[in-house]
C-alpha cells in the first residue's frame, strides 16, 4: 500500500538509475542526496547494470552496520532487500518510522521514476542491513 509518510520529517529519495535502489536507501539513512552517495562509489556502472551487494552498501554506511540473511528485528536505520513477483531482481527499502521508504514506488514506470512510502512489504525478505546496537 502506497501512502504519504506522516511520521517522518524527511522526503523520500528517488533512485536515478535502474539498479540504484540500494544507493537511494543509503542516502535516505545517511540524510544525504542520491547524487552525494552516487559520487562515492567506485563502479558507477553497477547502478545501471546489476546493483549493489549488502557489503558494498555497508562500506558506504560505515562500520557500525551489519547484514543478516532474512528479516531481523525492525530498527530505525534498517534497509531490507526483498524479492517478489513485481520485483524479481530484488529491491531495497529503507525503514522510515513505521513505514518503508521505497525509492521506486511506481515501478516499472521510469518516466519518471517516483519514490514514496509504503506500510507493508509484499515479498520474501532476503537480507536485512541494520545498525548494530551496543
Amino acid at each position: 500500500m502506497q501512502r504519504k509518510n506522516i511520521n517522518s520529517y524527511r522526503n523520500s529519495i528517488t533512485q536515478e538509475h535502474s539498479m540504484g535502489c540500494g544507493l537511494a536507501c543509503v542516502a535516505y539513512i545517511l540524510k544525504k542526496s542520491y547524487d552525494e552517495i552516487f559520487r562515492t562509489i567506485n563502479e558507477p556502472s553497477k547502478a545501471w547494470l546489476n546493483g549493489f551487494s549488502c557489503d558494498e552498501l555497508i562500506s558506504i554506511l560505515g562500520p557500525d552496520y551489519h547484514w543478516v540473511r532474512g528479516e531481523s528485528w525492525s530498527t530505525p536505520s534498517q534497509i531490507i532487500f526483498f524479492s517478489s513477483i513485481h520485483s524479481p531482481a530484488g529491491h531495497y527499502l529503507a525503514k522510515a518510522d513505521d513505514e518503508w521508504m521505497d525509492p521506486w514506488i511506481n515501478f516499472p514506470s521510469i518516466t519518471p521514476a517516483k519514490s514514496g512510502f509504503r506500510t507493508e512489504v509484499s515479498g520474501l525478505i532476503e537480507y536485512s542491513i541494520y545498525k548494530k546496537i551496543n
